[in-house]
């Protein structure tokens, strides 16, 4: 992996060196590979989502370095695997939360933040970012103790890159949707079990019975359950073994 990163690097700071005298085709064709990186950015974003949907704005202040203030939330574990970890602080609530992420997504993740991401960068002018998806925006509503750097993803364009991932895939959901679609599944398989919930959310259990204890929330359960009984009959052995 070194090798690999040396490599990364030299190609950013050659490609930086080249560009005040890249052609005027040159920076056409550097224009052309924003579309697909963005594509890549969006699958690397719906494989956090997948593996243990976070807030929003977790997704946009996620760093994959050390700022001053701040360190890093992405890290890697072992050769294959990933995690992300929010400290108190940058959550909602006052809780650490840790996002494992394995298997085919932790290799997007991995694409993304070691290969493709600098690209992204070099591009858009934003090398300097330390955020898992560069920008040129601050980050909204920090908390007064928490010091995070400029240089994040805006709000209105993570939604423009979220969506290219959408369009492929057919699915209308919002990052936060995927929260909800989480928290009504696990009381499909498991009914009233609020605090796994908000285990799995990083959340407070009062706030999600609030939210999904109420009639609304109880008949999207019980929906949910009766259509994926009707579909897959063995459903629930199988999640009730993964969440367990």
């Amino acid at each position: 992996m070194k090798w690999r990163r040396e490599r990364t690097a030299r190609l950013h700071h050659e490609a930086h060196a080249a560009m005040p005298v890249l052609s005027r085709e040159s920076r056409l064709f550097l224009a052309l590979e924003r579309p697909p990186l963005r594509l890549y950015a969006s699958a690397a974003l719906w494989a956090i989502q997948m593996s243990r949907p976070v807030r929003p704005s977790n997704l946009i202040r996620s760093r994959v370095r050390d700022a001053t203030e701040a360190k890093r939330n992405l890290g890697w574990v072992g050769a294959q695997d990933a995690e992300l970890h929010y400290p108190k602080g940058e959550i909602k609530n006052k809780v650490d939360v840790t996002v494992p992420i394995t298997r085919g997504d932790a290799v997007i993740l991995r694409r993304w933040a070691v290969d493709l991401r600098p690209r992204y960068a070099l591009i858009d002018g934003t090398e300097e970012s330390v955020y898992l998806i560069p920008g040129k925006a601050k980050p909204r509503h920090v908390k007064d103790f928490v010091r995070l750097p400029s240089g994040c993803v805006a709000v209105s364009t993570l939604a423009e890159i979220w969506s290219a991932g959408t369009d492929i895939i057919g699915i209308e959901m919002t990052p936060h949707m995927c929260r909800h679609a989480v928290a009504t599944l696990v009381l499909a398989v498991e009914p009233g079990n609020f605090a796994k919930v908000a285990s799995i959310l990083g959340d407070e259990e009062a706030t999600v019975r609030k939210h999904y204890g109420r009639d609304s929330g109880k008949a999207a359960a019980a929906t949910m359950r009766q259509v994926l009984l009707e579909a897959h009959p063995q459903i629930f052995k199988h999640l009730r073994r993964a969440l367990s």
